[in-house]
């Protein structure tokens, strides 16, 4: 893992940060979330599709033709 030094414009000090977080998008809610902390992946025609909880992926298993597509076009979803 990288490192970020920033500096600290007031106190003129250097500090280490982590770099932002990679995003990844739920393909049932739309949730974004950092990918460590998937509730679990699925790997489909070599794309990994990355779930936030565990109602997510079980839709996503149950509807194989269609999931990520129809998924995508209703932003009125929600896993909460």
């Amino acid at each position: 893992m990288s490192t970020v030094i920033t500096e600290a414009k007031t106190a003129g000090l250097a500090r280490v940060t982590d770099p932002p977080a990679l995003l990844v998008r739920d393909p049932i809610c739309g949730k974004e979330f950092n990918p460590a902390g998937a509730a679990a992946t699925r790997n489909v025609d070599g794309q990994t599709h990355y779930f936030c909880a565990e109602k997510c992926v079980a839709e996503f298993d149950a509807q194989p033709s269609d999931r990520a597509t129809r998924a995508s076009q209703d932003t009125t979803r929600t896993c909460h």
